[in-house]
């Protein structure tokens, strides 16, 4: 409804009369799955420290329970497994040089990014999109 121009959404007597005439208590299955999520991740993360060659990471999960991570899954794979080959091949100093590199990439991603953006707040063209649901290139 936002992009053709239509928008009921912000009527907000409507919202509001459906938050008062359909009183509804609290999700308890939801309340119970987010508890036994965390509770999960803490197992993780404890089991984790205690072992420190454990191979599940509780941000592993958490990573796997969102939507898109089936876009980028590849690109974790090949993170995991150049950063496995440095830490059994060039020990703890390797190890530090390989996070300056990956923290200078990230610097220049979101350096990347800020140029894309302010060029298009300029233009009010879209320049850079990362999106997985159908937000195209075009006029904002």
């Amino acid at each position: 409804m936002y992009r053709t121009g239509g928008v009921p959404w912000t009527d907000i007597g409507t919202y509001l009369n459906n938050i008062l005439n359909d009183r509804k208590g609290p999700d308890i299955v939801g309340i119970t799955m987010t508890i036994v999520g965390f509770a999960f991740v803490m197992v993780l993360d404890a089991v984790r420290f205690r072992f420190p060659g454990f191979p599940l990471h509780p941000a592993g999960y958490l990573l796997s329970m969102n939507f898109g991570v089936d876009y980028y899954w590849s690109g974790l794979l090949l993170a995991l497994l150049v950063k496995n080959f440095v830490q059994r091949y060039y020990g703890l100093r390797g190890y530090d040089k390989l996070r300056s590199v990956a923290l200078g990439i990230l610097v220049g991603e979101y350096a990347a990014e800020t140029i894309w953006m302010v060029m298009a707040l300029i233009t009010h063209q879209s320049t850079y999109t990362i999106s997985f649901n159908d937000r195209s290139l075009g006029v904002q």
